[in-house]
């Protein structure tokens, strides 16, 4: 059995900066990762890293559900025991 396998290759304009930038961060991945890291790798784990900030606003919620969620925290809290 033979697979075949097609893959869209695609040129992205970017200026020096950010071209010195994105190989600054190939050469701390393949430092890392002990081995080449290309481009396509480097933008790959830049997306996969998205801040918590993107999420802010997402979950919409009562001010009711909002103090039964930080009431139920505060008590779950005062539980919690410091080693």
């Amino acid at each position: 059995m033979t697979k075949s396998l097609s893959y869209l290759m695609a040129t992205v304009k970017v200026d020096e900066e950010t071209y010195a930038e994105l190989n600054r961060i190939a050469g701390d991945l393949r430092a890392a990762r002990g081995r080449p890291v290309p481009i396509d790798e480097v933008i790959r784990e830049l997306l996969s890293k998205r801040k918590a900030s993107e999420f802010i606003g997402s979950w919409k919620m009562s001010n009711e559900e909002e103090e039964r969620i930080f009431g139920e925290l505060r008590e779950a809290w005062k539980k919690w025991k410091q080693p």
